[in-house]
């Protein structure tokens, strides 16, 4: 059986694309401008468009191995919004590249079933 997984759009998931096996039959890839962060309305549009950016990016990796990718680009809390898309989308886990484990282990902390890669 394919595993679904949501995998945050930071910067530093850009190399988790290659790691990604055949395995997964569909990818969600989450982006969210943290509303409760104080960011000027600029450095919201450039925070958006570097987001855009690194999902076409991973994208393009992703559709080559033929998994199925969906994209969002959110307003709001990092953490509600990934289990509501989880919850959505049916995700079985979130997948976190190795070299971001302090987001992993708060992720792990909301009780979110995690797969470092």
């Amino acid at each position: 059986m394919e595993k679904w997984a949501l995998v945050p759009a930071v910067q530093g998931t850009e190399a988790l694309a290659d790691r990604i096996g055949k395995d997964y039959g569909k990818i969600v890839l989450v982006y969210v401008v943290d509303s409760n962060a104080d960011l000027p309305t600029a450095s919201v549009g450039t925070a958006i468009k570097k987001a855009e950016d690194r999902i076409e990016l991973i994208k393009g990796t992703l559709t080559a191995k033929e998994i199925i990718v969906k994209d969002y680009i959110e307003w709001g809390s990092w953490i509600d919004k990934l289990k509501a898309i989880m919850r959505i989308e049916q995700c079985d886990e979130v997948l976190v590249p190795k070299e971001l484990s302090s987001l992993a282990k708060n992720l792990k902390k909301e009780k979110l079933k995690v797969t470092e890669l």
